[in-house]
């Protein structure tokens, strides 16, 4: 609060590096109540008021906040696709500004060590900028790993290494040609790893040396169905515990937003495909447990608990179908074992039939699981046959283990 009848007040803040002596706004002539959002230079000593020698007046009640702002650095590229921060402490742009003015899609742009805001390369700091990506038309994202950062454009993906050197610090080679990523969310790091979906709607990883596809069985399924111009929110996250990356996209059959996911165990080198009703996931990281945005406007906490905020936790897990001697025999499923670890409540089971693929299917059950059940017996009569397994009580857990079915090739054919 400031009263002003002669002069002025300036309003400094000075620094030991140099030292110099920042002014902050415009010098102070006339009574009011002022606010000055500024940034604190390097290194700051003091932060006074300044009269001229002809002020008169009074300066009352000063209080200095941390505001929670944003503040423009002066010498970073204007705009930019995206921002990350490595292992080396260095902030990565891309699809920037280059350091002569131009937008240019193909740029990735960093900072000195440790100082973002230092952006102009010399020789004597480790700032800088490539646009030598020739494989792609724009660079995707950038995603730090353990030892090195990966640059994926839409056509090819490279490493970026930390070299340590003044004036060059970073080395790019590719390691993945063909291998664009197809959106900016479709990538996730984990434990030296890296998992994204290619533009080519191949599945990759890379663990150091090349980028290599991984064969997903239930590729075709996506792909025929993904909506089309809803590329952009494929997203993917880790979920360390399970072992399991999970590919979210947006189905046609069910919309434009995403509704479905493929998941790929790395542990077990296997896929599953699951509905998603969720927009986008915050991976185990930060946060023990999954976080997942759903499209009805709330956040939700994913693999905690064994309810639905209380409620049953409905699950359906339903295997493809089984066949002998390739379907041209009909077989007779006589009994079921089953194998469940931690089983708390009831299982439901469904035994379903078809005499050809694709063909009419046939649904026997429910038949019940409980936690003493040592086995079902079924007299049930099919050339192909799947089992599915339903749970839809609150409270309900389980873990599958290796269940047994006794089966009879009839010699029979239809």
């Amino acid at each position: 609060d400031v009263t002003v009848s002669a002069g002025e007040v300036q309003v400094e803040a000075t620094s030991s590096v140099g030292p110099v002596t920042y002014d902050i706004g415009e010098p102070i002539t006339e009574t009011g109540t002022y606010t000055r959002y500024f940034q604190a230079p390097p290194s700051p000593t003091t932060f006074a008021l300044n009269k001229t020698s002809t002020f008169a007046g009074t300066v009352n009640s000063i209080t200095l906040k941390v505001a929670q702002s944003a503040y423009r650095i002066n010498s970073a590229p204007q705009y930019s696709n995206g921002v990350v921060v490595d292992a080396n402490k260095i902030a990565i742009v891309w699809s920037t500004v280059r350091v002569d003015g131009v937008y240019d899609r193909l740029c990735v742009r960093w900072s000195t060590l440790g100082d973002n805001k230092t952006w102009i390369p010399s020789t004597d700091n480790y700032a800088g900028e490539n646009s030598d990506f020739g494989i792609g038309s724009q660079i995707i994202a950038v995603v730090p790993t353990n030892r090195e950062n990966l640059v994926f454009t839409d056509a090819g993906v490279y490493s970026m290494q930390f070299t340590g050197e003044l004036g060059n610090a970073y080395a790019f080679d590719l390691i993945g040609g063909g291998a664009g990523l197809t959106s900016p969310g479709a990538v996730v790091a984990h434990a030296g790893r890296v998992f994204w979906l290619g533009a080519d709607d191949n599945f990759y990883i890379y663990q150091g040396s090349m980028a290599q596809i991984i064969e997903c069985p239930l590729r075709r399924d996506m792909v025929d169905n993904i909506a089309v111009g809803q590329d952009a929110k494929i997203n993917a996250t880790v979920q360390a515990a399970f072992s399991e990356i999970r590919f979210c996209y947006a189905d046609s059959r069910d919309g434009n937003e995403v509704s479905r996911a493929l998941v790929f165990n790395w542990a077990e080198n296997k896929w599953y495909n699951d509905t998603e009703l969720r927009t986008d996931r915050i991976g185990t990281s930060i946060f023990r447990e999954l976080i997942g945005f759903g499209d009805d406007g709330y956040i939700y906490y994913h693999d905690l608990g064994n309810t639905a905020n209380g409620n049953a936790l409905t699950t359906s897990l339903k295997t493809g179908f089984y066949d002998a001697d390739d379907g041209n025999n009909l077989t007779l499923l006589r009994r079921f074992l089953p194998d469940f670890d931690d089983q708390v409540g009831d299982i439901l089971m469904y035994v379903i039939t078809r005499d050809r693929s694709p063909g009419t299917e046939t649904t026997f059950g429910p038949y019940i699981i409980t936690p003493t059940t040592t086995e079902i017996l079924l007299r049930i009569m099919a050339r192909q046959f799947a089992l599915m397994f339903v749970t839809d009580i609150a409270g309900t857990e389980n873990r599958f283990g290796r269940f047994g079915m006794d089966l009879d090739i009839t010699g029979a054919r239809r």
